[in-house]
């Protein structure tokens, strides 16, 4: 009996101990009760604010609060996407430099920066452009192919 235990103790040990749908529920659930959380602190402030100063300036106070942490999260999500969108297009153009199509290319039309783009592009979502360019081909094909019937 000791035998098996030892030997599905790595895998029990290393089972996820939640479901995904689990998890997320209490993703949402712990973000709704951090947004009451603030809703309280923010009205208490208010209140507080209100008494002591005016409602003038607790206006402002918490308009300033909502402002400070809006830029906050612009300023972080911005960060993000740049950093993402850079280690993409470094990865897609090192990709697009050993790309079959890119050989294809003369060095001219492939140094300008909007091939570039397209390149690396095509490099990090290979199915994707695929797909646009099968439904382009077939486009195409079906606008100057396409029989006639001269009737």
């Amino acid at each position: 009996m000791i035998q098996y235990i030892l030997a599905a103790a790595p895998y029990i040990f290393r089972a996820p101990r939640r479901s995904p749908e689990k998890k997320m529920a209490g993703m949402f659930a712990s973000m709704a009760f951090f947004s009451l959380a603030a809703v309280f602190i923010l009205t208490a402030a208010f209140i507080y604010i209100a008494r002591e100063y005016g409602a003038d300036l607790a206006f402002l106070a918490i308009g300033i609060i909502f402002l400070v942490t809006g830029l906050i999260f612009f300023t972080k999500s911005l960060m993000d996407h740049r950093e993402k969108m850079k280690v993409e297009e470094v990865a897609g153009v090192a990709i697009a430099k050993t790309d079959p199509l890119a050989k294809l290319l003369p060095d001219s039309i492939k140094n300008n920066p909007a091939i570039e783009k397209i390149l690396a592009q095509i490099a990090t979502n290979p199915v994707t452009a695929a797909a646009a360019a099968l439904s382009l081909g077939l486009l195409l094909a079906h606008e100057f192919l396409e029989d006639k019937d001269d009737d």
